[in-house]
């Protein structure tokens, strides 16, 4: 093995190993900002809840409101990550253009 070619795969090694801890960092904030805005969401919710008239509850079942509620953070925790991702390469794909 040449000098050349010892050179070529230390500069390979170095590009994977940039990759890969450019991809953990991404996922790691994704995640952070994800669980963020979903616990921002939540408590949003609950104090909306909380604030709501008696008449609400008198019309609507327990169940029903639970029910609303779960959805709402369930569909928050399972679309807002990919949504969040696309934004980012949109965003980075945006800016390569101009």
């Amino acid at each position: 093995m040449t000098d050349e070619s010892r050179g070529f795969i230390l500069v390979y090694a170095v590009l994977t190993l940039g990759v890969l801890i450019f991809s953990a960092a991404r996922v790691v904030v994704v995640y952070i900002s994800c669980l963020n805005s979903s616990a921002a969401v939540h408590t949003r919710l609950f104090s909306a809840m909380i604030r709501a008239p008696m008449r609400f509850f008198e019309v609507n079942s327990v169940g029903r409101i639970l029910n609303r509620f779960s959805n709402d953070i369930g569909i928050m925790d399972e679309h807002l990550p990919t949504i969040l991702y696309l934004a980012i390469i949109v965003r980075i794909y945006d800016r390569s253009k101009s």
